[in-house]
């Protein structure tokens, strides 16, 4: 994905509430601000993210016994 895209959708997760931008409390212009980080705020993709994603393979595999171990 060219970085110029980003934005762009960024912006649509913002709109849609899956995602949101925090910025430092001292930032003058914290719509410019460089040094913003974006974090999930949607429960089910932390969720996802969280416990489903790393463990895709395994769960694939039906080996539910050994992803609960790792949890």
């Amino acid at each position: 994905m060219k970085q110029t895209n980003v934005p762009k959708y960024l912006k649509t997760l913002m709109d849609l509430d899956q995602v949101e931008r925090e910025v430092p409390v001292t930032e003058n212009n914290p719509e410019k601000c460089k040094s913003g980080l974006y974090r999930i705020t949607d429960h089910y993709f932390t969720f996802w993210f969280q416990f489903v994603y790393p463990y895709r393979a395994f769960l694939e595999r039906g080996e539910k016994a050994h992803v609960m171990e790792q949890i």
